[in-house]
């Protein structure tokens, strides 16, 4: 038995594989190559335009994604076109972003080789899944960089260094994060926790924990100032790309919490959108107060709609989530209600899972904000590094039970099944791109 499931494992694994070839060959047709912007790459590529025609200090004035387009402009400077320049970032980006994930992988995790395997095709699923590396927009930096920040941990922890060169990178990589995406301040508390995490495994003083803190804060703080310089004179505030609105004076979180209105109330299907003449008319005949008009008003608008907003939209995730990362997801949500009805999830057990950790506080922080859709590339970072958590939590729930190989081998060999199946329809749908 366990012979032919070993065997069985190799063929789906090439399987797996050959088919995430064939689904990541389409998206790179259909995104990659397509000769116009599609989508959020419009407000990009406007930006990048202005910061190629002004310089930087009227393209920091007006919001940009700075790290984005500094590096774009390296693309441009070799003759490719402002479109092309976004993509090639962005495609760079993921490419590095799963090379470094490998060498993650290989570096710090205990597992055969096989559960390191389906960790990391699991992964490449998820990215090939979702594209965003095919396209000029700025999320999958923010991937390589959350990735660089759990690299940069996991070699602190593991490794005795009497230096502070790490806690001066993890300056450097949450600089960048600042200087890439708003969204990134989520990611402050998560960090600031995996942090304090590291800081109790190394049993820090005191005097260590101020001074490794005071490194990392310093640094980061030094080059998001600097590189906001202009912002901050002209404006009093930090550089970001803002997704523009048809109308001045509304906002998106306006226009999202109409939209979440009408959903509730049944005038709008889940997932669409009112239109901004919507919005107008609604402010016209309600009062301009009558929508929150800020990511804050949004929170305390209404607090038993966030509240049950929130609950909703936890829920919502368990459909995407188990359609990007497969069966190990659900797998992985029935062990721990399993761990928590034997009573195995001690504090300290919790502290050894600081990637889930951060996914937890990263995910529920999304939930929390937004009122209404949540987009699946909001949560690219951590759908690369949970397929390692997941499938070394299955390893090691397997490792000394009867028959554990076994079972672990029937479990891998089910979420590659899953991940096939899963990916078959887009591709029989858009296999004639390739001809």
């Amino acid at each position: 038995m366990n012979r032919l499931l070993k065997i069985f494992f190799k063929l789906i694994s090439a399987t797996s594989i050959l088919v995430l070839f064939s689904y990541a060959a389409i998206q790179f047709r259909i995104k990659f190559l397509s000769p116009s912007p599609k989508s959020d790459e419009h407000g990009f590529l406007n930006m990048f335009e202005m910061f190629l025609n002004e310089g930087y200090f009227q393209a920091n004035v007006e919001g940009n994604s700075i790290v984005f387009n500094l590096i774009s402009y390296l693309y441009y400077s070799l003759g490719f076109s402002e479109l092309q320049s976004l993509r090639l970032t962005s495609f760079t980006a993921g490419i590095a972003s799963l090379i470094l994930l490998w060498v993650f992988i290989k570096k710090f995790f205990s597992v055969s080789i096989n559960y390191k395997i389906v960790a990391y095709i699991t992964a490449v699923h998820a990215m090939v899944l979702g594209a965003t590396f095919m396209g000029g927009i700025n999320d999958v930096i923010l991937v390589f960089l959350t990735l660089s920040f759990f690299f940069i941990i996991y070699s602190e922890k593991f490794y005795n260094n009497s230096n502070n060169r790490n806690y001066f990178l993890l300056g450097v990589v949450i600089a960048m994060m600042l200087l890439t995406r708003m969204m990134s301040a989520l990611y402050l508390l998560p960090i600031a926790i995996v942090i304090a995490i590291l800081f109790h495994k190394k049993s820090f003083d005191v005097k260590q924990v101020l001074s490794k803190s005071a490194i990392i804060i310093t640094v980061s703080t030094v080059l998001v100032l600097a590189f906001n310089w202009p912002s901050l004179v002209e404006n009093g505030s930090l550089s970001f790309h803002i997704k523009k609105t048809k109308f001045q004076d509304l906002s998106w979180s306006q226009l999202q919490y109409l939209s979440a209105m009408r959903a509730e109330d049944g005038t709008l299907e889940y997932a669409q959108h009112v239109s901004w003449e919507d919005v107008r008319t609604y402010l016209d005949e309600n009062g301009e107060d009558a929508l929150p008009n800020s990511l804050t008003e949004t929170l305390l608008f209404n607090p038993s709609r966030t509240i049950k907003e929130f609950f909703v939209d936890v829920f919502l995730q368990i459909k995407p989530f188990t359609r990007i990362l497969g069966i190990i997801f659900i797998f992985n949500l029935l062990l721990f209600f399993y761990y928590l009805f034997k009573r195995k999830l001690t504090l300290e057990s919790c502290f050894n899972q600081d990637i889930l950790i951060f996914s937890i506080i990263y995910i529920f922080s999304i939930c929390f904000i937004v009122i209404y859709v949540i987009e699946n590339r909001w949560f690219g970072n951590i759908f690369l590094l949970l397929p390692i958590v997941f499938c070394t939590a299955i390893f090691h729930f397997f490792k000394d039970k009867k028959d554990g190989e076994t079972n672990g081998l029937m479990i891998l060999n089910l979420q590659l099944l899953s991940l096939i199946i899963m990916s078959l329809p887009f591709i029989l749908k858009n296999y004639h791109v390739l001809v």
